[in-house]
């Protein structure tokens, strides 16, 4: 199973660059209740407008002290240039992993007045009809605001919950949660009074904030400096122990510099966190720095569109979005045309049954290939071993109802060290044996771990379909006209699902009949759009995911047949197909309106034949060692207990064990 890399999003994405979006979303907002709090924002208001013009090159560096996490030290160079109509924004990252070797990452947003250009190298375009700033860009205000990640204007975190939701870069995902990973959902500001910071007269404020509804709020601490625009020049986040305060993280700008008269950046800014753990004990261990140094800035950019428009790539996916948020572009995109006379569901799901008949007697094999592609904000601090990408290789081979399948999988995984997985499924027609093997234990061999014989009479074979490679990174093995008339979104019967037909679109030139898919009940929304093509024996050529509300609706994943071959007369086959998953769980402001691969998936058929040549042992012989535990599953699929090989050969098992097993 794929292991994201999910931690808290506490870690190291407050001090980057640039100024405020001020796009809010056209809802009228609530006065302060405390008046005096009101004319402060005000007044912080009128100064970041000030920093509407401005081109500055940053310098962000995170150092974890503690060397166990797979990231201890990432650079990122960030540039920004900012001008009426016009906006750019670049970030070059170097991540130093602990093996010693090193992780680049570069993007490019560039806003022409009218569309936005994103590109994430390496990775995907999005060309979007409305303003998009990255959620790497912090206006200068919050630059010295560590944790929370103040990625919007500080006037807007000061006017608490409501003036959040409104703002369009802070905007939420649609879906309910209760994670870390979807920004702060409460905040709300009081003032402290007048202090002095380092010879600054800075007012003070108290903010408590959460990200999860479940969490007392938190505490945080600003100072914002009265002559210097405002700025906030130090911030403290607080935890509690045993109902005592305590400082966690302590940020604070180490230098101003004065870009215009009057108009003030941050020159160097310094953060210092405390394990949370020594701070329990009683100690005040620093376990994580993090700084900013401005490289370049100028008060007064005058660059023209050309000179800021980036080359875009050929070589990576490209997607257009509308200003409402709809995929109206992408490779081999779907067009509307008239729906096919006399053509309904039914009918559908028929000639899918029908033409999988076509595919019975089948030999194939497949090379999957699955890369995790870079995610915009990816935390240093990881603290797991991910896999980055994997390499499988499989045979599928089915006759009169028999099959077998054989894959063989290794992983790299971004500690630097692989591994090799191997799976291996007979089915005679009655019984399922089954065994996977690993080099987890022993990384100089292949030993099997699990082996299991089951009796059901259903059995979820995991053999390559046609008519499933589409959507095959589901896991889901059934028989495309099973899926489509079981009701039922998997095989395990867990989760009610409708179709229903959406009529006809072309992609390609290729006439499709578009299906959907609905999880019943579903508080996401969850359903896939699927578009068959009559003309290639029914097979899918594309799927999307959506997990949508009104707000939201882009695809969460979109797999696409890039080729097929006519095997034999009238009969083809996919044999390539890319499936990218995209980042809308990891979306962080308006990352939510664009589309980046958050991993991919590539599907070759390296060799294919409709008349598989074997011998019937292929189908129920499997070789297993001395005293491996057997898993025994009765005819509903259910766990009966286990037994031991006894001896070095076929996995089998004896009707006097099955007996037994049933009594027991």
């Amino acid at each position: 199973m794929i292991r994201f890399l999910l931690l808290m999003a506490i870690i190291g994405h407050s001090l980057v660059a640039a100024a405020a979006e001020t796009d809010a979303a056209p809802t009228e907002q609530q006065a302060h209740p405390d008046p005096v709090m009101e004319k402060l924002i005000q007044r912080v208001e009128e100064q970041e407008r000030r920093y509407d013009r401005m081109e500055v090159t940053l310098q962000r560096s995170t150092e974890l002290l503690d060397k166990k996490w797979t990231i201890p030290k990432s650079v990122e160079t960030i540039r920004t240039v900012r001008q009426p109509e016009l906006f750019f924004a670049e970030r070059n990252r170097v991540d130093h992993i602990l093996d010693g070797t090193k992780k680049t990452d570069r993007s490019v947003v560039f806003h022409d007045g009218k569309t936005t250009t994103a590109i994430e190298y390496d990775n995907s375009v999005n060309v979007l009809h409305f303003r998009y700033e990255p959620a790497f860009v912090f206006p200068p205000h919050t630059w010295s605001i560590y944790h929370p990640s103040v990625k919007f204007p500080l006037s807007v975190y000061l006017k608490g919950t409501q003036a959040m939701q409104a703002f369009r870069k802070t905007r939420q995902l649609p879906v309910r949660t209760n994670s870390y990973f979807f920004g702060i959902n409460f905040a709300e500001s009081e003032f402290l009074g007048e202090v002095a910071f380092e010879g600054l007269k800075c007012e003070k404020i108290k903010i408590l904030q959460r990200y999860r509804e479940k969490d007392p709020p938190a505490v945080q601490i600003l100072w914002l400096a009265k002559e210097h625009n405002y700025l906030c020049v130090k911030s403290q986040t607080l935890t509690t122990i045993n109902g005592v305060d305590h400082v966690w993280t302590e940020s604070k700008i180490d230098a101003l510099r004065e870009l215009d008269e009057g108009l003030f950046i941050p020159q160097k800014v310094s953060v210092e966190r405390y394990d949370h753990q020594a701070l329990i004990e009683g100690k005040k261990e620093v376990d994580a720095k993090f700084s900013l140094l401005v490289k370049s800035a100028n008060a007064s950019p005058t660059y023209s569109s050309e000179e800021l428009a980036p080359d875009v790539p050929e070589d990576i996916p490209s997607y257009e979005i509308s200003e409402d948020q709809h995929l109206i572009n992408s490779p081999h995109h779907p067009t509307p045309t008239r729906k096919t006379p006399s053509t309904s569901l039914d009918k559908i799901i028929t000639a899918v049954r029908q033409s999988e008949k076509k595919y019975q007697n089948i030999d194939l094999s497949l090379l999957e290939e699955y890369l995790k592609t870079k995610r915009e904000n990816a935390s240093t601090e990881d603290g797991m071993i991910s896999m980055l990408q994997s390499k499988t290789e499989s045979r599928t081979i089915s006759s009169l109802g028999r099959h077998y399948y054989f894959e063989d999988k290794f992983n790299s995984m971004d500690d630097g060290i692989d591994h090799r997985f191997q799976k291996t499924q007979l089915y005679d027609g009655k019984i399922v044996r089954s065994v996977r093997a690993s080099d987890w234990v022993d990384p100089k061999a292949v030993v099997i771990s699990s082996a299991i014989v089951s009796f059901a009479e259903e059995p979820n074979l995991e053999t390559v379909r046609p008519h499933m490679m589409l959507i095959r990174s589901l896991r889901d093995y059934r028989p495309l006209s099973t899926v489509l008339e079981s009701g039922w979104y998997d095989y395990k019967k867990s989760d009610r699902m409708t179709i229903r037909d959406k009529g006809d679109e072309n992609i390609d030139g290729e006439l499709c009949h578009k299906l959907r898919r609905d999880l019943v009940p579903s508080k996401s929304g969850l359903h896939q759009f699927l578009w068959i093509s009559p003309n290639k024996n029914y097979l899918p050529i594309r799927s999307e995911w959506h997990r949508s509300r009104k707000e939201y609706s882009l695809p969460n994943s979109i797999d696409v047949v890039t080729s097929l071959k006519e095997v034999a007369s009238g009969v083809w086959v996919p044999m390539t197909v890319r499936s990218a998953t995209f980042q809308w769980a990891f979306a962080r402001g308006m990352s939510e309106g664009r589309l980046t691969h958050q991993w991919q998936q590539d599907f070759t058929v390296k060799n294919v034949s409709l008349s598989p040549i074997v011998d019937d042992k292929l189908f129920s012989e499997l070789i297993v060692p001395a005293g491996i535990k057997i898993a025994i599953r009765d005819t509903d699929g259910k766990r009966l207990g286990s037994i031991t090989q006894l001896k070095e050969g076929s996995l089998q098992v004896t009707e006097e064990q099955l007996g037994e097993l049933k009594e027991e």
